[in-house]
C-alpha cells in the first residue's frame, strides 16, 4: 500500500487478523508508483538494471 493519506492516520487495514504495514511505494504490474504517483522509482530501478547488463555485455565484449 502507498503512504498514508490525510485523515488515515488511524486506519490499519488488515487480512486475516495481521495488520498491513504502510509502503512508500507500490509494484503494480511491474511498475514501482510512488505514493505521489510518480513512476521515478520505477525510472531508477530500469536504469540501473540496463546499466548492469550493459556492463556485462562491455565486459564481454573482445573486438576482432
Amino acid at each position: 500500500m502507498l503512504n498514508h493519506p490525510r485523515g488515515f492516520n488511524d486506519f490499519k487495514p488488515k487480512i486475516n487478523g495481521q495488520t498491513i504495514p504502510w509502503s512508500p511505494n507500490a509494484k503494480y504490474l511491474g511498475i514501482i508508483i510512488d505514493s505521489k504517483l510518480n513512476f521515478n522509482t520505477s525510472i531508477k530501478n530500469i536504469v540501473k538494471h540496463a546499466t548492469a547488463i550493459r556492463g556485462s555485455l562491455y565486459s564481454n565484449y573482445q573486438p576482432s
